[in-house]
C-alpha cells in the first residue's frame, strides 16, 4: 500500500462490469470488477452494502486503499518488470550461483597442421587414419624394384 496523500478506497464487484446508484442518485460504476474513490459518501454507502451482506460488492483486506500510482495498470506492470529484471541481474552477478566450474589452463600453441583436420570436419585422428590408408594403398599398388 502506498503512503501517498492520494489514497483511494478500493471496492470490488462479483461481475466484471456493474453500476449501482447510491443514496444521492449518483452512479457507482465498476470497471473490470473494480471501483476506487475518495468520496466519503460513496465509501460509506458501499461499506453499508458490504455490512448488510451483499455478495455483489466486496473488499480485499490487503487492498483496502491504494495510492494513485498503484491504480495505473501500466505503472504497476512497469514496476513489476523492473523488479524482475533487477532480481535476474542480481542472480546472474552472484558468484555463488555460478553453476559452471570450468578450469582454465595454459594456452597451447597450434599449427595449421593441427587445425586443418578440425576445419575439415574431423579430428587429428581422422586425418591420420585417412593418410595411413592412402599410404598403404599406394605402397601395395606401386611395383617394387
Amino acid at each position: 500500500m502506498s503512503q501517498t496523500d492520494t489514497e483511494f478506497h478500493v471496492f470490488y464487484s462479483s461481475v466484471p462490469s456493474m453500476q449501482i446508484i447510491d443514496k444521492k442518485g449518483q452512479p457507482i460504476i465498476f470497471v473490470s470488477s473494480r471501483f476506487h474513490t475518495r468520496d466519503k459518501s460513496k465509501i460509506e454507502f458501499l461499506n453499508e452494502m458490504i455490512a448488510d451482506g451483499s455478495t455483489a460488492v466486496f473488499v480485499r483486506p490487503d487492498q483496502l486503499t491504494l495510492g494513485a500510482d498503484e491504480l495505473d495498470p501500466m505503472t504497476v506492470l512497469r514496476k513489476k518488470h523492473v523488479q524482475e529484471y533487477l532480481e535476474e541481474q542480481a542472480r546472474q552477478l552472484n558468484p555463488e550461483a555460478n553453476v559452471s566450474k570450468s578450469v582454465q589452463g595454459p594456452l597451447q600453441a597450434a599449427s595449421t597442421a593441427d587445425i586443418a583436420p578440425v576445419a575439415a570436419g574431423g579430428g587429428a585422428t581422422a586425418l591420420g587414419s585417412t593418410l595411413a590408408r592412402l599410404a598403404a594403398v599406394k605402397t601395395t599398388a606401386t611395383p617394387q624394384e
